[in-house]
């Protein structure tokens, strides 16, 4: 059996520690990588808010990636932090990234790490006529800022990198020869990166690895893995390694038992 980690490189170091530790076969192949926005003007423009964080009465991480990228600019700014801007992460591993850069996090929204259960929080429902910064990439989901702008907050992006498929994901499936056992298992962190998985898949015209097993964060990404035709969803409660890695096991034990 051998685990697709899809995971992006730099993220996927620790992951596969753990996977290798457990005893699992793994192949390492990212199917998103992430860089910086090169483009100078959207950089000056990012530059210039976080110049002004304290005119925010909310910032928001949407990340862990979200949080290395304005954390480095936010340290050039800012040696102390707005008192007036309150700091929210979307799950707690986006938290736990904040406080290595001693961001504190204003809430706790519990294990669950989507945009929906920060929006359920109480603090997220009395916005009207507040100023809310999303840090995030380029692209995603737009959830956050809707239900905000709905809610009376006027909501503006510091877009800081950009995602996109590395071209070897697109051909290192025939090469590779993943599938050939029934129980060689995909793990999935993102709606996005799970659509990557199924282009990589269609362009290597291998479209029976759909019915590989897969694991996804949510509910929300499992409806994303139903819809492409992926057969064997497992839905793990986070993408944390804890808790996808606890979803391997027992996705493992069903399919080869």
């Amino acid at each position: 059996m051998t685990v697709w980690l899809t995971r992006p490189e730099k993220q996927a170091q620790k992951t596969l520690q753990l996977l290798h530790k457990a005893g699992f076969e793994v192949w390492v192949c990212p199917v998103m990588e992430i860089v910086p926005i090169a483009d100078p003007s959207a950089r000056q423009h990012v530059r210039d808010q976080v110049m002004n964080l304290d005119l925010y009465h909310k910032a928001i991480f949407v990340s862990q990636n979200a949080v290395d990228y304005a954390a480095e600019e936010i340290e050039q700014f800012w040696p102390q932090l707005p008192l007036n801007t309150e700091f929210y992460a979307v799950g707690r591993a986006t938290a736990k990234a904040a406080h290595k850069y001693n961001i504190e996090i204003a809430c706790d929204v519990g294990e669950t790490m989507d945009s929906e259960s920060l929006l359920a929080i109480a603090a997220m429902h009395n916005v009207q006529g507040q100023k809310v910064l999303i840090f995030r990439g380029i692209g995603g989901r737009t959830t956050l800022a809707d239900v905000l702008t709905e809610r009376g907050a006027r909501v503006d992006y510091c877009e800081l990198y950009e995602r996109s498929q590395p071209r070897q994901s697109l051909h290192a499936l025939i090469d590779q020869g993943f599938g050939r056992n029934r129980d060689d298992i995909i793990l999935a962190y993102s709606g996005e990166s799970l659509a990557n998985v199924y282009r990589a898949i269609k362009h290597c015209g291998l479209t029976s690895l759909v019915h590989q097993p897969v694991i996804v964060p949510g509910k929300r990404v499992a409806e994303l893995a139903k819809q492409l035709g992926f057969s064997q969803v497992f839905i793990a409660e986070n993408a944390t390694d804890e808790i996808m890695l606890k979803t391997l096991y027992h996705a493992y034990a069903m399919v080869s038992g």
